[in-house]
């Protein structure tokens, strides 16, 4: 459904152009963290509640988990799966690639740096800012490269990953891919969370 939402563009964010949009951040999924001072023009909608209570009412009705689903054993196989999805437009497989709501609650915010001071945000303000800009990313990627015959050469991330509780980090990859057999480098996702040996995509952001 988040991906049919986008795929037609019902948020307001996909009518805005690229160039508006800053090609790297501090996360890879397009929010730069901020002190929660700068954040008082939202503070009147967003810190009615306690962070604790915030957290609460965002887990309300959903399954409590304990590690990643779907996604793959391996970085390298999690970026050969999204490439094969997005050749084939394969849009189940790309919606299994990237974190769901609950993973983001119980696995990935209380590690983050959102869910203490000085960058708190409540968690449904930052899983909002978070598929926006994964819901823009992959639709044009879809746009430019769905239904195209690919060739996933090789990516990297230029560091080592950031540990956030059991959560490992990589940021910032980027790949070489051959599209009808003219290779290029890009960013086509944002960061990549590693728990227990799987591996799944935060988000899709990237540098389109």
């Amino acid at each position: 459904m988040w991906l049919a939402t986008a795929l037609v563009c019902l948020n307001a964010a996909c009518g805005r152009d690229a160039g508006q949009d800053s090609a790297a951040d501090r996360t890879g999924e397009g929010i730069t963290p901020a002190p929660v001072a700068s954040l008082a023009s939202s503070r009147h909608v967003d810190s009615i509640f306690p962070l604790e209570e915030s957290v609460r009412r965002f887990r309300v009705g959903l399954p409590s988990v304990s590690g990643l689903s779907g996604g793959a054993r391996s970085r390298e196989g999690l970026v050969r799966k999204f490439v094969g999805a997005v050749a084939r437009s394969d849009t189940a497989t790309i919606r299994r690639l990237v974190l769901d709501r609950a993973e983001f609650a119980y696995l990935y915010y209380p590690s983050s740096p959102y869910a203490a001071r000085p960058y708190s945000q409540p968690p449904g303000l930052l899983w909002l800012q978070i598929q926006l800009n994964s819901e823009k990313g992959i639709v044009r990627v879809l746009r430019r490269y769905g239904g195209h015959r690919l060739s996933h050469a090789t990516h990297e991330c230029p560091a080592a990953p950031l540990r956030q509780g059991e959560n490992r980090l990589w940021q910032a990859c980027s790949m070489r891919l051959s599209a009808d057999g003219v290779t290029t480098g890009k960013r086509l996702f944002g960061t990549i969370v590693e728990r227990d040996g799987r591996f799944k995509f935060v988000s899709y952001a990237n540098d389109f």
